[in-house]
């Protein structure tokens, strides 16, 4: 229960009383430790030079509650100052009654000192000076009075005793001056001399721990989401949170209540009406719900909307009077009611009439637009149901705000929207443009599928056209469905409009989809031209998009340099845009340029930190690593991505499984794993040479470990996925090796090595050159063996790419180490490449002979020993003396046993 005596309700919605510190419930559980530090240090014992607290904010902010919770924190300290409690009223504007009230502040201390030269001060004399201060000199040990409600003051001649009491204080008195706003004394030469310490809105607005402490008073508990919605709402208004502590007390469903927490709930309209708007006049009023219509609004909005030449010195009044109104140090200088009092102000509105309401929106619309903010003039055009304005904002600027990260707010927008807006045919393709960038291609695959290019006039019909064009090409590479991407004509590569942003999105979508066709030239051409133009228009999004795409250029084409560098330039420029538009979006009050939700009539900006358009950056980076072998790395960046996007979570759940085979402790459990993980769900589309990075990798891990029937499957998807190239026959090839059918190999494999079935991946050719020496290895052609391993160097060398080598046999591995020397200027790559092969011990104490060999491979086969005999053209007792051989020095029994101590050898 409340205790006080004579405690009345004050304006701000705490309890004072005339002499005495208010009392609040015992059980309270809001400390204000940072304040009452930062009120403690200002005021310490060792530290005179603040003699002065001002405590200014809004009705609602909690004042009184704080200093109230602090004095009596303070009283119950031994040897802290005693505290002299006086709350004004509007009959203190008279000298006598605040002497009267000073001097029985003074009386109400404990300090007995202080209530002996309050007694001996006789009752004023009007007309007279105050003789406080110079009694209060006396005094040996420190006081502080507390001045709340001042800014109730206002009697010239009151005011003028307050401010000698001030600045003749003695040593030991100390003030603190609470309010809603400043009242008219000299503080200025008082801050100048550093003798204040000013307490704003800001400081007393609640954290949000705080917050949370202070809705358990009311039973109330809330997620970190929920309690996330409500700070925004509140900003931390003390009232405001009172408030909703209140309404949610025992509630079913917070997540609604809060949904619909703003100024027109009824408790908090009413509080908002006896606390805020009391007191001002019908055309102050006029001038507050006119100005609400926007978020923001400059002293020129304010006067357009309201029609008053004197909106600046309304502001200026305002904010001396701490009206719920922030000030945003921009150019021009804009300003912001607060969330919960605009949304009030907003449903005021109505009460003009419709069409005024729709005037205001649409003169709120116009101005936007003329300074080029096209999101809040789309907002307001929409409001205002101006279908030739949105179509004009929309034609200008609505690809460049999707583009711009605004997509969610620019679908939700069009989505609500009048079906005049809604149906025109720029309205349409840029929902389908915003659900795109949403990835969300089910309902812009609908809009698109309805929507007639020829709708548009004249003057717009091209550009409308080129648009609709850009996005089907973008929704077929969104979906993998690339008929539409190959049916186009090479010359649509040459249309533009010369409008910046579309060009670049053109150049962009046509860049994308030839990467996805395999076609690197004609990606190349239109992504550097999409990076020019998203440069000129200043689009680090665009930017960061074209320079993932040209690094899988530059990795299919085997250059991990221009690769990595280029990925590098996606993460930054894709980090550059999530600061800009977070900065843009931040619902602090530093930040409060910032929008609101939708439902209290704001916008908020929709921004992720790593693009879903550039989900390929990180992946990208982490392939290049893994061709270096810097395998720890890569499993690093895979694992980063692995929740960048939705769409490319099955790829990089794949990527993760692949870079940790290393090190894996249980190298059959990791492969089956990694075989799961390939096989779990439909990736998304990807360009083909991003895919081909990996499939030799893979193919191989399976194939060590004996799973033929998965290295086939691969073969076989690879095949349906990137068609008849040199990767699918690099693979097949490795197939037929493991089965010991050298010729095939050799006829699969031939085209790859000899140019005429290019890779998609041109790391594979490396991979391709060794696979060439270990069948030559196996026929037993040396010198092959030598020319394919220098081939092999000779590719790999100016990238540095290791991870092929690592494929090879160790009797491959031998032949590696036994020429070196022998490769020219590529001796040093080659003892490079040998230092970061893994070197496994042999378990074998004999090296099979050349004839062990040669039977070793045959055994895979699990042809008899007769078969094999007839294609050695050797007897049966040969090989059956050959088969002991190779147990003997495998210390293995059996056929089976056989195969795998030979393949984990990598004599296999």
């Amino acid at each position: 229960m409340w205790e006080a005596s004579r405690v009345s309700i004050a304006q701000d919605g705490s309890f004072a009383a005339s002499a005495k510190i208010p009392v609040f419930r015992s059980d309270r559980v809001v400390p204000r430790t940072r304040l009452f530090e930062t009120l403690d240090r200002a005021l310490a014992d060792s530290d005179r030079a603040t003699s002065v607290v001002l405590v200014c904010a809004p009705a609602g902010a909690g004042k009184t509650t704080f200093l109230a919770d602090w004095a009596h924190r303070t009283r119950a300290q031994p040897g802290r100052p005693a505290i002299a409690w006086a709350t004004v009223d509007e009959q203190d504007n008279e000298r006598p009654a605040l002497q009267a009230k000073l001097v029985q502040a003074f009386r109400g201390t404990e300090h007995p000192r202080v209530r002996e030269i309050c007694e001996q001060i006789a009752n004023p004399t009007p007309g007279q000076p105050f003789p406080l201060a110079s009694s209060l000199a006396e005094l040996d040990e420190p006081v502080c009075l507390v001045l709340d409600d001042a800014h109730l003051l206002h009697d010239p001649v009151v005011l003028s005793d307050l401010e000698v009491f001030l600045r003749t204080q003695p040593d030991l008195v100390q003030v603190v001056v609470c309010g809603r706003f400043e009242p008219p004394l000299a503080f200025q030469k008082l801050r100048l001399d550093g003798r204040t310490l000013d307490v704003t809105f800001d400081d007393l607005a609640f954290t949000p721990e705080e917050a949370k402490a202070l809705l358990a008073e009311h039973d109330v508990e809330l997620d970190s989401d929920n309690l996330s919605v409500l700070m925004e709402r509140t900003e931390g208004w003390a009232a405001g949170l009172r408030l909703a502590g209140m309404s949610l007390a025992e509630h079913p469903d917070p997540a609604s209540l809060l949904e619909n927490f703003t100024g027109c709930r009824r408790a908090v309209a009413d509080y908002l009406m006896e606390q805020v708007l009391d007191g001002q006049s019908e055309e102050i009023r006029q001038f507050l719900v006119k100005t609400s219509v926007p978020a923001t609004f400059s002293a020129a909005l304010a006067e357009e909307l309201t029609g008053r030449a004197d909106a600046h010195a309304i502001i200026d009044v305002l904010e001396h009077r701490n009206f719920l109104i922030s000030r945003i140090e921009t150019s021009p200088t804009l300003f912001r009611y607060h969330p919960l009092l605009r949304s009030y102000l907003r449903a005021e509105i109505s009460l003009l009439g419709r069409e005024a309401g729709a005037e205001l929106e649409h003169l709120t619309a116009r101005w936007y637009a003329r300074l080029g903010d096209a999101l809040p003039a789309l907002e307001h055009g929409i409001a205002a149901d101006a279908a030739s304005h949105v179509e004009s904002v929309l034609s200008d600027a609505g690809l460049a705000l999707v583009l711009d990260g605004h997509a969610e707010t620019v679908g939700r927008l069009l989505a609500d929207a009048p079906r005049s807006i809604r149906d025109r045919p720029i309205s349409r393709l840029v929902r389908v443009a915003a659900h795109l960038r949403e990835e969300n291609p089910i309902v812009a695959g609908s809009i698109l599928s309805s929507f007639d290019d020829h709708g548009a006039d004249d003057e717009s019909a091209f550009r409308t056209t080129l648009l609709a064009d850009t996005l089907r090409l973008q929704l077929a590479v969104h979906t993998g469905d690339l008929g539409y991407a190959r049916a186009r004509p090479v010359a649509a590569d040459g249309v533009w409009s010369g409008d910046p942003h579309l060009d670049a999105f053109a150049a962009l979508q046509r860049g994308l989809g030839h990467l996805h066709l395999g076609r690197l030239g004609p990606a190349e051409y239109n992504l550097e031209r999409a990076r020019t133009h998203a440069r000129e228009i200043e689009s680090p999004r665009i930017e960061a998009q074209t320079s993932t795409a040209l690094g899988i250029v530059a990795l299919c084409r085997g250059l991990l340099d221009d690769a990595l560098s280029l990925a590098a330039s996606g993460h930054s420029k894709a980090a550059a845009s999530g600061r800009s538009k977070a900065a843009a979006s931040g619902h602090s009050k530093a930040a409060a340029a910032s929008r609101s939700k939708a439902s209290d009539g704001d916008l908020s900006v929709s921004v992720d930190d790593q693009p879903a358009d550039n989900r390929w950056a990180p992946l990208l980076e982490a392939f290049c690593h893994y061709l270096r072998n810097d395998t720890e790395r890569a499993f690093e960046l895979a694992g980063a991505a692995h929740a960048s996007s939705p769409s490319t979570v099955e790829d990089n759940a794949v990527a993760a499984q692949l870079f940790g085979l290393d090190t894996a402790p249980n190298r059959r459990a990791a492969v089956s794993a990694l075989h799961a993980a390939t096989t779990s769900g439909r990736a998304a589309p990807r360009p083909p040479g991003l895919i081909a990075v990996a499939l030799p990798s893979i193919e191989f891990a399976y194939l060590q470990i004996g799973e033929t029937t998965w290295a086939r499957e691969l073969v076989t998807s690879a095949s349906t996925v990137l068609g008849q190239c040199g990767d699918v026959a690099l693979l097949e090839s490795v197939l037929h090796l493991y089965a010991n059918q050298l010729e095939r190999a050799r006829v699969a494999l031939r085209p790859v090595l000899e140019g005429d079935l290019p890779c998609a991946a041109a790391t594979n050719v490396v991979t391709a050159w060794l696979v060439e020496a270990e069948l030559a290895r196996r026929r037993f052609h040396d010198a092959r063996v030598h020319d394919a391993l220098g081939e092999a160097l000779l590719l790999a060398e100016p990238e540095r790419v290791l991870r092929p080598f690592h494929y090879m046999p160790s009797s491959s591995r031998e032949l590696l180490s036994a020429s070196r020397g022998r490769f020219g200027s590529r001796g040093s790559f080659a003892d490079r490449v040998w230092a970061s092969l893994p070197k496994t011990a042999v378990a074998t104490t004999e090296k099979l002979t050349r004839r062990e060999l040669q039977l070793l491979a045959e055994l895979p086969t699990w042809r008899t020993a007769e078969e094999i005999a007839a294609d050695l053209s050797v007897s049966v007792n040969t090989v059956k003396t050959h088969l002991r051989g190779i147990y003997r020095k495998l210390g293995v029994t059996t056929r089976r046993d056989a195969v795998t101590a030979a393949r984990t050898h990598g004599l296999l």
